[in-house]
């Protein structure tokens, strides 16, 4: 890639980096939940862009987009001692890495003791957790604008690979009266409501038989999974058992990504 860097993007400031609300804090806080979809993105999603058939699975082509995002090598040149990190062509984690370096780099020549160590072990959830943790202090750096716009340029980036996954909601029915399905609702993190009763939820509750048709995973190995405790039945007022649609999606991403010798987590 290119040492030069990128051209300036206008700021986004909309309100500062410690309140909730704020689209980087925002944005970091949900990319380790947007990225445990990836995986199942791997071979599904809208059709015309370009695939491979490379993985475990030959037959099977896999989108190069999402590749891309779960790429774990280091093509953005940190350890060449570049100054900018461009998240073009580059995984989600080693590009989020490769800031928080960088900051603890900036923290460290000032006060060595002003901010926690970094996780020895990268994951998307400790390396997010980290940044959330400092942003206070990293908006007042020279790297905050280039910072910002990478941040939200790759949440995009990763929201529009598993839009098509997060919008299958209407598939599932609703566990309570079972005539409508659950939609989401807009502007909710995690909350659906059924077409039919307005029950609201924050889990989409399913049968491991509906969720065996939903995430693509054969019956016995939902079985395999509940009885191994990867993934936990939760009961309701007459005692049947359900289980979360999203811990089987992410049950399910993390041993795709096992097979294809990838880890986010």
């Amino acid at each position: 890639m290119s040492s030069n860097p990128m051209p300036s993007a206008p700021r986004i400031q909309e309100g500062p980096a410690n309140t909730p609300d704020h689209p980087v804090r925002q944005a970091l806080s949900e990319l380790a939940d947007l990225c445990a979809l990836l995986p199942e993105a791997l071979t599904s999603g809208p059709g015309g862009g370009p695939r491979t058939h490379a993985g475990p699975s030959a037959s099977v082509p896999l989108r190069l987009d999402v590749l891309q995002l779960l790429d774990l090598r280091d093509r953005s040149g940190w350890l060449d001692g570049m100054e900018y990190c461009d998240p073009e062509g580059v995984g989600v984690l080693p590009y989020l890495w490769g800031w928080a370096r960088d900051f603890e780099a900036t923290a460290l020549d000032e006060c060595p003791t002003a901010i926690p160590a970094l996780p020895e072990k990268p994951t998307l959830s400790s390396v997010t957790n980290w940044l959330i943790s400092q942003l206070d202090w990293i908006t007042g750096t020279a790297q905050w604008p280039d910072f910002e716009w990478g941040v939200l340029h790759v949440h995009r980036a990763v929201r529009a690979a598993v839009k098509h996954l997060r919008e299958a909601g209407p598939a599932v029915p609703c566990s309570r009266c079972g005539a409508g399905h659950l939609e989401v609702l807009p502007g909710r993190k995690a909350a659906w409501r059924c077409t039919a009763c307005g029950h609201e939820v924050t889990i989409q509750a399913v049968t491991l038989r509906q969720a065996a048709s939903l995430v693509g995973v054969p019956l016995r190995t939902l079985y395999r999974w509940d009885a191994r405790r990867m993934i936990t039945a939760v009961c309701d007022e007459q005692g049947r058992r359900w289980w979360d649609l999203g811990d089987i999606r992410r049950a399910a991403a993390q041993t795709r990504l096992t097979q294809l010798g990838l880890a986010l987590d």
